[in-house]
């Protein structure tokens, strides 16, 4: 409320008033949420996720991570991997999302030495949540979630779809055919999961199409692709296709 008026400031402007101590919005706590559930993230997906359509050069989105920062919520830290600055929930954050009961039952994630060593592949998994989100497929399961469920193999997340559960696996680097065996084969019997979404960051290849895996289930799509299609993206195996709109 403001004092001359009496009315009430919209998230966009109690943000944007940093000359008033720091009240949380509840963008704020979707921001300390997101990367309580994916250890850290840079500031793009924070941009796309909850800043979408502001200008980069408005800053708006810097600007109040930054100031999350000094409040201490988040801390930041830098990724030697990507070069890229990226930050993680701060204790008081933590505090905060436990007060709120949306800790999501997980403990403050506390990076070691090598903690980016794979950043390129969270990152990458943390969009496609993002991506998901905006074609209206919010519910996800990241895996720091799934591994409370002490699976035998942990998908990189978990899409729920009107019920049913799809595992994404986002492909980074090519593999070698015997892993990919044992990834299709797992998929094959684990009748948890009624679809497998194989992200592919490479083209993919005649030799992996033409493997022996569910057909019914397990289907194949490009991760650069599927940001430029969107719910046109194509997925495909050896027997058909689909676009993504399809289940949306």
């Amino acid at each position: 409320m403001t004092p001359e008026d009496g009315s009430v400031k919209t998230e966009e402007e109690l943000e944007e008033d940093e000359s008033r101590p720091l009240v949380l919005t509840p963008r704020d706590i979707g921001v300390l949420k997101l990367i309580h559930e994916h250890q850290y993230s840079s500031i793009n997906p924070i941009r796309e996720a909850f800043w979408k359509g502001r200008s980069v050069s408005s800053n708006s989105c810097y600007r109040r991570i930054e100031r999350l920062v000094k409040m201490g919520y988040l801390k930041r830290d830098y990724s030697t991997w990507s070069s890229l600055v990226v930050y993680l929930l701060a204790p008081k954050g933590f505090r905060e999302l436990q007060s709120r009961g949306l800790d999501s039952g997980l403990e403050l994630y506390e990076k070691t030495e090598d903690f980016d060593r794979y950043s390129e592949h969270d990152l990458n998994v943390l969009s496609l949540r993002i991506l998901f989100a905006e074609l209206g497929l919010s519910e996800w399961r990241s895996e720091r979630l799934l591994v409370k469920d002490k699976l035998s193999k942990l998908p990189d997340g978990v899409l729920n779809v009107r019920g049913f559960k799809i595992a994404i696996e986002m492909d980074n680097s090519r593999k070698d055919q015997s892993r990919y065996r044992d990834i299709f084969s797992y998929y094959g019997e684990n009748t948890d999961y009624a679809l497998a979404f194989m992200v592919m960051n490479a083209d993919l290849k005649n030799w992996l199409l033409a493997m022996k895996y569910d057909v019914k289930r397990i289907w194949f799509t490009n991760y650069s692709r599927l940001f430029k299609f969107r719910e046109q993206a194509l997925f495909e195996n050896k027997s058909g296709s689909f676009h993504l709109g399809r289940i949306l």
